[in-house]
């Protein structure tokens, strides 16, 4: 199963219908205030972040209080609670779900597995917060359902903007939450064969498993091949299948975003 986290105030509302559908999202958690009406019907929590206090200890209490109440709704698919005379004394019903799903390989989720996917709603002053969500999520699961090993089948995705390998604009890059930190999903294939590189052409590598020698100028690494993030490729490539009347000739940013940057050559 997939958890994308993005910032909705750079995406051109009226692109988010499709955007959920290429996704396969059916629902929405916010850490931000303003949900965009076209998001409303997905909304399964909205947290509650404004603080009324001026003691800071207070605060860091009450944003981590509202963040267990998101991951509570969110974790309750598979772990939900076990009510004892109405009460809850921390027990759980265990559900095995997202047998299929892998957690560091997020295009298999969506042509294999048919989950219902959430999305995170975040923005810069909110952006910590997912990864807190993640732990805290993770932690209980592993705690209750430790057999189960669902740090293995959920997918935890950040967009956000790739400062390098020439990434420099929101929607060019994603993130992958393993080990406790998210590491890009960028990829690097050659499209020529260059002996300094020694590379084999038509095979792509994640840029943080090439060889440590491997100092090649990124003018040169650019020339000899392509860098680019898969599940962004993916969404270019869904959306053109998908929505070609309405795609047309404009490239994934003009499409998807409020503010359209230069195209990044997906």
């Amino acid at each position: 199963m997939n958890v994308y986290a993005i910032n909705p105030e750079l995406i051109r509302e009226d692109r988010f219908p499709y955007l959920l559908n290429i996704l396969k999202v059916k629902r929405i958690i916010s850490f931000i205030e303003y949900v965009p009406p076209i998001l409303e019907s997905l909304l399964i929590h909205k947290t509650d972040l404004i603080y009324k206090g001026s003691n800071v200890d207070e605060f860091e209490k009450f944003v981590n209080q509202s963040i267990r109440q998101a991951v509570y709704k969110f974790n309750a698919e598979m772990c939900t609670p076990k009510p004892n005379m109405g009460t809850w004394n921390r027990e759980f019903f265990i559900h095995d779900i997202y047998k299929d799903s892998k957690a560091h390989n997020p295009i298999y989720n969506l042509e294999y597995c048919n989950d219902e996917n959430v999305l995170v709603l975040i923005n810069y002053d909110t952006e910590n917060y997912y990864e807190q969500f993640i732990n805290h999520s993770l932690n209980i699961l592993k705690k209750h359902a430790t057999n189960l090993h669902y740090e293995n089948r959920l997918c935890f995705i950040l967009f956000n903007e790739g400062e390098e390998y020439k990434l420099t604009h929101y929607f060019v890059r994603t993130n992958v939450y393993s080990n406790g930190e998210f590491k890009s999903l960028v990829r690097y294939l050659p499209t020529e064969y260059d002996s300094d590189i020694n590379l084999k052409v038509g095979k792509s590598y994640s840029v943080f498993r090439l060889p440590p020698s491997w100092k090649i100028p990124m003018e040169k690494v650019l020339k000899k091949g392509l860098i680019y993030d898969p599940l962004i490729s993916y969404i270019n490539l869904k959306s053109k299948e998908l929505y070609p009347n309405i795609r047309k000739d404009s490239d994934i940013l003009d499409f998807f975003l409020e503010c359209s940057p230069l195209n990044n050559g997906f």
